[in-house]
């Protein structure tokens, strides 16, 4: 059994923001992860799961349009709803002061973050897939 991923990022109003952008980046890496094929139901307010998009199209409209913020468990994009009703979300919430948290500043901006870390915003979202995926 898998564990959720951590979803607080739908609850963001600033849909050009940091943590709504690398939440969409994650949902989309989920949903091909479960899903596979080109076309994925859109869970944007407009579209409301009714809809098969490309993940470049469903991407582009959880940015402009929004995501459906009563969709917490993603059973459409192949979670399993046990696991969303019994785990606590994987991912600590951005701006929690973790261990790890120790050598960054908080006024970093991200681009000053990832380069303390010689990584990439690629890297990061893979790792953190590969993370959720195998614990």
């Amino acid at each position: 059994m898998s564990e959720p991923i951590d979803k607080e990022w739908m609850s963001e109003n600033e849909r050009g923001g940091v943590v709504y952008s690398l939440g969409v980046e994650v949902f989309l890496k989920f949903a091909l992860w479960k899903l596979g094929g080109k076309k994925c139901p859109c869970p944007c307010k407009k579209c409301r799961n009714r809809y098969r998009l490309t993940y470049k199209e469903v991407g582009y409209h959880l940015i402009s349009k929004g995501i459906k913020k009563s969709y917490r468990v993603w059973t459409l994009h192949g979670e399993d709803l046990s696991n969303a009703a019994v785990h606590p979300p994987l991912v600590a919430n951005i701006g929690e002061k973790t261990s790890v948290d120790d050598g960054f500043e908080m006024g970093d901006t991200e681009e000053e973050t990832i380069g303390d870390v010689g990584l990439g915003w690629e890297t990061l979202l893979t790792l953190l897939l590969d993370y959720t995926v195998m614990r």
